[in-house]
């Protein structure tokens, strides 16, 4: 699950990601416009995600359902 986040950050930080780790999505990805970055949730227990890290523009990072799959956070962005 992503979510593009530019007006509506504290939103899917807070109150979606909740709602999301009450459901068992084990991996929650904000797209924060921003601050150019992206905020990983993952490892959902009892409604709230215990593994939350933040990739920088010039990072990358796999999703858990395809591990071999980088997503360079940059190219995320219209540049």
């Amino acid at each position: 699950m992503i979510e593009v986040a530019d007006t509506s950050l504290g939103f899917d930080r807070t109150t979606r990601a909740a709602l999301y780790a009450r459901a068992c999505i084990t991996d929650y990805w904000v797209l924060d416009i921003a601050s150019r970055r992206m905020i990983v949730h993952r490892d959902p227990q009892a409604g709230r995600y215990t593994s939350i890290a933040a990739y920088s523009s010039d990072e990358s990072v796999a999703p858990l359902a395809a591990p071999d799959s980088l997503l360079r956070i940059a190219d995320a962005f219209l540049d």
